[in-house]
């Protein structure tokens, strides 16, 4: 009987291992090797960390935040390479492990794992994965975004809400894209009548909050 429980335990939670598992597999492949094999980074991440150097709080092609964090990785450690590809592999593993607990609130734990794992057949989380740019660190704010607004709408709990705030700001200092997003959020809590019921509580206004305070020093730059 024990080892029965014992077995439907660890068949239970199989797929975490394999989760974790892969991630790691996918984290030290994905570093190592662009750092033995290239010779430079590409052009895109040089770019990067020359404004990012510059501290400022915006650029005339992109927001700070992705400059920012390339020049932080690269003098913290004070080597152009390998630290960029471990902080390009990092926002990578984030979109995976966001994407994973957002499939957990929807599917079995076997089906949300392979839905994670099949984002490994897009190009920008494969052989392009070293290149980090402003596009890729769009990836895990994103995911935490969509993974925080949904179970904000869910669960109507502060901490979600704040989340959601959170993660809209730092997306919209890494690329204006997220202006298409938010739209879409905004019109789905319009529109979905349960979704609709967010306006009657705090949550959503604080979320508006810490979203236009984390902006406003790029707002006057």
């Amino acid at each position: 009987m024990l080892i029965s429980k014992q077995y439907s335990l660890s068949l239970k939670h199989a797929p975490n291992y394999y989760f974790f598992g892969f991630i790691l597999l996918h984290s030290i492949l994905w570093t190592v090797g662009p750092a033995l094999l290239r010779t430079s980074v590409t052009h895109d991440t040089l770019e990067g960390i020359t404004w990012g150097l510059q501290w400022q709080l915006g650029y005339n092609k992109h927001p700070f935040l992705t400059a920012w964090l390339c020049a932080a990785v690269s003098q913290l450690f004070d080597v152009v390479g390998w630290p960029v590809y471990l902080l390009a592999q990092g926002t990578i593993l984030v979109t995976f492990y966001a994407t994973w607990r957002l499939a957990l609130q929807m599917l079995p734990a076997v089906y949300a794992l392979v839905a994670t794992l099949a984002l490994e057949g897009v190009l920008f989380y494969n052989i392009n994965s070293f290149n980090i740019t402003p596009d890729t660190l769009q990836s895990p704010l994103w995911a935490l975004l969509i993974l925080f607004f949904y179970k904000a709408l869910k669960r109507q709990k502060l901490i979600d809400w704040l989340g959601v705030g959170l993660f809209a700001a730092l997306s919209l200092c890494a690329k204006y894209q997220i202006a298409l997003l938010l739209i879409n959020m905004l019109l789905f809590c319009i529109i979905n009548p349960k979704a609709r019921d967010s306006f009657k509580e705090s949550g959503i206004y604080c979320a508006m909050g810490v979203f236009l305070a984390l902006i406003t020093p790029h707002l006057v730059w």
